[in-house]
């Protein structure tokens, strides 16, 4: 029923949509679907990192408990934060569904753009700050006010690390690595928002299932460690590798990490991601990260840009082929950290979309080098 509503609100305000500002799409969208906002629970998760993961998180939490939870992000859609109308018709299809909750990640691009705007948020959530579109923002004072100006507007309650840093994390998430522990004690903060107590969650937490793509590690038999992980921060990146380090040291082996940089993205960040990699990896393979129209020789210059010696970096412009060399120069005990698409299905090459995933390729090399099938 929403997608008709949808598709006939959009015949019935095309002229208008092209003369009309964010902001008031957002109002016209809000009335038309009957303020679905306020007959729902919503949480709203912003951050630089971990945004895709406490949302997973939450609803894998408040579905086992019986509600009926609705999520919206980076996992569900081309954008992290939907245009007002796509918003707005999700929730009042899940309204008309019975829904309860509605968990949602909020982008700064989402908020800057008014996407959000006449959501009536109960929950506000802050995962973390770090450094990220600067290319949209203009500098990392901007990009930080934006998310905190969501946070600290209106009356909803605010969950951030620093209001659930006391917070215990449950025994069976004490073997995540340590940013998936910080991000359990921001859904747990979220919850307890939500009126649950610890009587009530302490029996869901072992059904949870961490998003795929975010530290995920492949476990094909092989004597070497591989893990997917969607870090494209230079935060996020500095994270994985060291969780990722922990797991070399503790296992005797050297760390590979393989990763690139989005094409027509923020530049600045592309240096501090190359110092990051040579700094704490044994072994950096350089490779393309949706490079979109850009020349990948300039994505991969703004890398190097921030590495001192390129002794221990190669440079593979096909990512398979970068996922191939790292996984057949692999020894026993090693880590390698294949980075920056998580769950991603696709590789943008100029304008075109083709078919590309990260686990499926690894599982793929790690069959045909040690001859398993399936």
């Amino acid at each position: 029923m929403g997608t008709l509503i949808f598709q006939t609100l959009k015949k019935m305000v095309l002229w208008r949509v092209q003369k009309m500002s964010r902001a008031e799409m957002a109002q016209l969208a809000n009335h038309h679907f009957g303020q679905p906002s306020q007959q729902l629970m919503v949480i709203g998760v912003t951050g630089t990192n971990g945004k895709t993961t406490v949302v997973s998180l939450v609803q894998q939490c408040l579905n086992n408990l019986g509600f009926h939870c609705e999520c919206s992000g980076t996992l569900t859609s081309s954008l992290t934060t939907p245009e007002s109308l796509d918003l707005q018709a999700r929730m009042a299809d899940h309204v008309a569904n019975g829904g309860t909750h509605f968990v949602m990640e909020v982008s700064s691009h989402g908020i800057a753009q008014h996407r959000v705007n006449e959501v009536a948020f109960d929950i506000k959530a802050l995962t973390n700050l770090g450094q990220d579109h600067l290319d949209f923002h203009g500098s990392i004072q901007n990009y930080h006010q934006t998310k905190t100006e969501f946070l600290n507007t209106g009356d909803a309650k605010s969950v951030t690390q620093e209001s659930v840093s006391d917070i215990s994390i449950p025994s069976v998430c004490q073997h995540w690595p340590q940013f998936h522990q910080e991000n359990i004690q921001i859904v747990i903060g979220i919850l307890y928002e939500c009126g649950l107590t610890d009587t009530q969650l302490e029996p869901v937490y072992a059904k949870l299932r961490l998003p795929e793509g975010r530290f995920e590690e492949i476990c094909l038999g092989q004597p070497y460690s591989v893990i997917i992980d969607f870090a494209h921060t230079p935060g996020g990146l500095e994270r994985a590798l060291m969780e990722a380090k922990k797991m070399a040291h503790q296992q005797q082996g050297q760390l590979t990490v393989v990763f690139g940089c989005g094409g027509e993205r923020e530049r600045e960040k592309r240096p501090l991601m190359g110092r990051i990699a040579q700094q704490i990896a044994d072994t950096v393979i350089l490779t393309l990260d949706n490079p979109r129209s850009e020349s990948p020789d300039q994505i991969q210059s703004d890398i190097l840009a921030g590495i001192k010696s390129a002794e221990n970096v190669t440079r593979k412009d096909c990512r398979q082929s970068a996922i191939q060399y790292a996984i057949h120069g692999a020894k026993d005990n090693d880590v390698i950290l294949i980075a920056g698409k998580g769950h991603e299905s696709y590789q943008i090459l100029k304008e075109k979309k083709q078919p590309f995933n990260d686990r499926e390729v690894a599982s793929k090399q790690i069959k045909e080098r040690h001859g398993y099938f399936n």
